[in-house]
């Protein structure tokens, strides 16, 4: 605010600088005005060349219109009053021989074309201008239609791909709708003739645009809408739903803002040639004035510096070779008071040995022995305390005929020295704690990290950002891990890696690194300070001396006191890879628990229902022979009583067979050759073989092996081809095909059938469920294919089924 008011000030006070403002201002308004007062005239007689263009182009529309109507009102004429056409060909020629503008003559009864002329248009004859044509013709005959006028509707392209007008006139017969009269006029020709064209040189610029019968919304055709100008008229055409527009190609920046430009440049070299013409004087007096206030305001700064500083300051007479100014900093430092030093009252003993060493010492610095004087000292004070003071004296720079001044500046260090003090005790109980830590520990250096990434301008970047970054550009990571420095490490980092000293570590580090993940650690941490982190936590990979692959949590922390450079950081990492094994074998134990839980739940649910129904029918035939008075009955029942105990002999017999598998939650596994595998099928199979005279084809490679239960192996080959067997199609030799392939990671083997096919969208749902059957053969017992599929699962393979109804099954075992 002071140095506006001072502006204001000289500006009041400088004439001549007033004078030049004020004749710039004037001369730039009258500018302006005269050149308004062109542009007004200018825009006036735009307008009425636009009104004469305007009427000139309505005048040519109305003659192409005018053709239209007569050619509809001549057309209209054969059409008897029966709805009969007579003559079309030689009217529609002479019509067209009278009128021209027009390029095609049609009648159109009940929106069909039936009539046209000339041959040209023939393509056109039995097309619905109400369903076949465009949207937009169809709306402009229903609106000729609906107020049973003629409607000139368009542009629109016709069935010869024209873009075309057409006038429609709606024909009544009595009180009967009969059709539509037309005539057709190319918008090419009525542009042409009307001589609208845009171009770059042309006078004017011409926009017409359609008022759509569809939806009412305004489309242009030619052109585009121009903005809202006085040089711009529009008029809505009275024989068509068309809006034109005529625009002046005035250029605004000619009429006004150049020569307003021109105007202010003007004005404004006069009002500096006025300036400079006047002002010669007065600038020298303006300087003055200012360097006057400035060294009056440096003063004051000064005075306010010196009083107010919270270190001490002291000014020293060289000639009385004494303080002639000191501050209240200085005096507290050194005990003194206001009013009393340096007035000849003498300070306390140890403050003038301070003294006499500074005052002693000016001499040198006079004859250039040495630059300035500092030193520490100890020393009491009145009140008995113990002060410790740095201080420095040097001289003033002064010009050759001033005196010199000098200046002492002093400071209380007693609280820094007790901190040095503190801080070294600390250190040392760092370092102790740092060396013996249980834990891996690292102190580094991430300065330079960060000064080359504010240097590429990666700092304050979203996570996201500096990822996709080094993702894309990963031979610039080895720039950055270049330059972290380690400064320490403690015992246990070489224990951790296996290393019997640092020394041994630093050398072989770089083998102990797992490239993928240290890759991605390095982009967290250097996302992470870029984002501002100053904590870290990621897991990571490495190797240990003996080439093991640990798992570790590594994070770090930015020292307090050293975030602005990342200089002092401590990581620190824990090996967790025992623990992470101990917790997968645990949660794989519980997942094997849970699964074998629900196994048995689900058994258990089974093995209730079908015990009851046994014991349901043994307990209703006991009844029945206990009742029964008739020998040759009670017989009977017996015989009955013995087969139900029998099944359910069996079905306990199937029932141990799954408890058996169920019971097993570790099972063990052995490399299993799965061409032998399948021999042996076939050998305990041979004589189901001979008497099905079946075929099968072993085509599994000899060298596949696959790591399995041998027995569970073997019994899912058994169930599978004995099921193919079982299911054969009666007086057809059984086929059954043995293959293997690898798809991705698994193994997958395959076994297909030429039986009689499952209906899978039926019975897919209870293919593998226990006691479940679907067809009528007395062996099945809906055990095996439940048991199979258990067995497949139980090592962590899964099993796939495709079949056709009298066409064959397929079998798909996937392994791990």
């Amino acid at each position: 605010m002071r140095a506006l008011s001072s502006n204001n000030q000289n500006i009041l006070r400088n004439p001549p600088l007033l004078i030049s403002a004020l004749a710039a201002i004037v001369v730039f308004i009258v500018s302006i005005l005269i050149i308004e007062q062109r542009r007004n005239i200018a825009i006036t007689q735009a307008r009425f060349e636009l009104a004469t263009e305007m009427k000139r182009v309505n005048t040519r529309l109305n003659y192409f219109f005018s053709d239209m109507y007569s050619g509809l009102a001549a057309i209209t004429r054969i059409i008897d009053d029966k709805g009969q056409v007579h003559g079309f060909d030689t009217v529609a020629k002479e019509v067209l021989a009278n009128n021209g503008r027009l390029t095609s003559i049609s009648l159109i009864p009940g929106g069909t074309i039936k009539y046209t002329y000339p041959a040209s248009n023939n393509m056109a004859l039995n097309k619905s201008i109400l369903h076949t044509g465009s949207r937009e013709e169809a709306a402009g005959a229903l609106a000729a239609y609906k107020s049973k006028k003629i409607v000139i509707a368009g542009p629109f392209t016709n069935f010869s791909k024209v873009e075309s007008i057409a006038a429609r006139l709606p024909v009544v017969i009595g009180d009967k709708f009969w059709g539509f009269s037309s005539a057709l006029v190319s918008l090419e020709d009525l542009l042409e003739a009307s001589n609208i064209k845009n171009s770059d040189s042309s006078k004017y610029r011409y926009s017409l645009s359609y008022i759509s019968y569809i939806n009412g919304k305004e489309s242009f055709f030619l052109g585009s809408k121009p903005p809202d100008s006085p040089t711009t008229l529009e008029e809505q055409m009275s024989h068509i739903n068309w809006k034109f527009y005529i625009t002046a190609q005035m250029s605004s920046f000619r009429l006004f803002w150049l020569p307003a430009f021109i105007s202010l440049l003007g004005s404004v070299i006069i009002g500096v040639i006025l300036k400079r013409t006047l002002t010669k004087t007065f600038r020298l007096q303006t300087l003055v004035f200012q360097k006057d206030q400035q060294i009056a305001e440096a003063q004051k700064e000064f005075k306010a510096i010196f009083d107010n500083a919270p270190i001490g300051l002291a000014l020293i007479n060289p000639e009385t070779q004494k303080f002639s100014s000191t501050n209240e900093t200085f005096r507290r430092i050194f005990g003194l008071e206001r009013g009393i030093f340096p007035e000849g009252n003498e300070p306390a003993v140890a403050t003038q040995e301070v003294f006499s060493d500074m005052l002693a010492k000016i001499n040198d610095i006079n004859e250039g022995n040495i630059g300035q004087l500092s030193g520490d000292y100890r020393h009491i004070t009145k009140q008995g305390y113990e002060i410790w003071t740095h201080y420095k004296l040097f001289a003033l720079p002064t010009l050759p005929h001033q005196n010199r001044k000098y200046v002492v500046i002093a400071e209380d260090i007693t609280e820094k020295l007790v901190a040095d003090q503190k801080l070294k005790h600390s250190e040392k109980k760092y370092r102790h704690l740092f060396d013996e830590s249980p834990v891996a520990l690292w102190e580094e250096d991430f300065s330079d990290v960060v000064a080359l990434l504010r240097k590429n301008g990666m700092m304050g970047k979203s996570e996201e950002e500096v990822i996709d970054y080094f993702t894309r550009q990963p031979n610039s990571l080895a720039s950055y891990t270049g330059l972290v420095k380690v400064k320490s490490i403690n015992d246990e980092c070489f224990r951790q890696y296996k290393f019997n000293s640092k020394e041994e570590l630093f050398e072989h580090f770089p083998r102990t690194l797992v490239h993928d993940s240290n890759l991605h650690t390095t982009k967290k941490i250097l996302a992470a300070i870029c984002a501002g982190q100053h904590q870290f936590k990621s897991q990571s990979l490495f190797y240990n001396a003996e080439g093991e692959m640990r798992t570790c949590i590594l994070s770090w922390q930015v020292i307090p006191g050293h975030e602005e450079n990342y200089d002092q950081i401590i990581l620190t990492t824990v090996d967790i890879t025992d623990l992470r094994n101990s917790k997968e074998e645990l949660r794989k134990s519980l997942e094997k628990l849970d699964h074998q839980n629900k196994r048995l739940l689900d058994f258990s649910y089974i093995v209730s229902h079908n015990l009851r129904s046994h014991a349901s029918n043994i307990q209703s035939l006991t009844d029945l022979i206990l009742s029964s008075q008739d020998m040759e009955e009670k017989k009977e029942l017996v015989i009955y009583l013995h087969k139900v105990v029998k099944i359910l002999g069996s079905s306990i017999d199937a029932l141990n067979d799954v408890v058996t598998i169920n019971a097993d939650v570790d099972v063990s596994q052995q490399q299993v050759k799965l061409r032998e595998a399948v021999d042996k099928t076939v050998h305990v199979l041979s004589d189901k073989i001979r008497q099905k005279e079946g075929v099968i084809l072993n085509n599994v490679p000899k060298d596949i092996t696959i790591f399995h239960n041998r027995a569970y192996i073997e019994s899912i080959l058994l169930n599978l081809v004995s099921n193919s067997l079982k299911y054969s199609k009666p007086n057809v030799c059984p086929v059954v095909s043995i293959t293997y392939n690898e798809e991705k990671s698994e193994k997958v083997l395959t076994l297909n059938d030429n039986g009689i096919g499952i209906d899978l969208e039926k019975n897919g749902h209870k293919l593998f469920g226990l006691f479940k059957t679907f067809t009528h053969n007395p062996d099945a017992k809906g055990i095996g294919l439940y048991i199979t599929k258990r067995q497949i699962e139980a090592m962590g393979g899964r099993i796939t089924v495709d079949s056709v109804v009298n066409v064959g099954t397929t079998f798909k075992i996937y392994f791990k």
